[in-house]
């Protein structure tokens, strides 16, 4: 008799406990910890940086309104690490990217964040892509978010874009921009509306 009682009391202990646990799953589920709040190690204000090849020819300019200069911290011990594995954050940057004898590409955004020594820059909200052409008119390309590498004049996104160009519209999911050889991509759903005669 003793054994059933305490068989049942331990079957009834562990059916209150599974309950518990299923009704309350802070019982198990970890606490998620906050990541301290970073602090910038440099605030620049109406900056402007200026890369140049070694020929000593103007590659890109960036300008923007505030950069902030965060480095990176290795979780294992909390440290900081080396300042080229850091990133800046960009507020409203305006990028125009230089080739010889073409007319520079400009591309503006309202954030951005700059890696690895300023070989990767990425841009979001309201991005805009732009560009004279010879014969009158602009090339005109916006997304919500473009990475760019201007030391190699490439630029990407797997997002939403449309480009606007005397000779017509045309929307698209995805791009790649060689700004070398002024070739565009469009990589999936495209869809456009072309003039081969547009009206003045």
């Amino acid at each position: 008799m003793l054994k059933k009682i305490l068989t049942l009391t331990v079957i009834t202990g562990l059916v209150l406990v599974a309950v518990l646990i299923s009704e309350n799953p802070k019982i198990t589920a970890p606490l998620k910890l906050e990541s301290k709040p970073q602090t910038p190690v440099a605030i620049i204000k109406n900056s402007t940086t200026r890369q140049y090849n070694p020929q000593g020819q103007l590659e890109y300019l960036l300008k923007v309104e505030t950069a902030e200069q965060f480095l990176r911290v290795n979780p294992k011990n909390d440290k900081p690490l080396s300042a080229e594995k850091g990133y800046t954050e960009l507020s409203q940057p305006d990028l125009t990217l230089f080739q010889s004898e073409q007319t520079p590409w400009n591309i503006t955004a309202e954030n951005g964040r700059a890696e690895n020594n300023g070989t990767v820059i990425t841009l979001w909200g309201d991005v805009v892509v732009y560009r004279s052409l010879a014969d009158g008119g602009e090339y005109i390309m916006s997304t919500d978010q473009l990475e760019v590498r201007p030391l190699e004049q490439l630029a990407e996104t797997d997002r939403a874009v449309t480009i606007r160009s005397p000779n017509g519209v045309a929307n698209a999911v995805g791009m790649r921009l060689n700004m070398i050889n002024n070739v565009t991509e469009l990589l999936s759903q495209v869809k456009g509306v072309y003039e081969s005669n547009p009206l003045p």
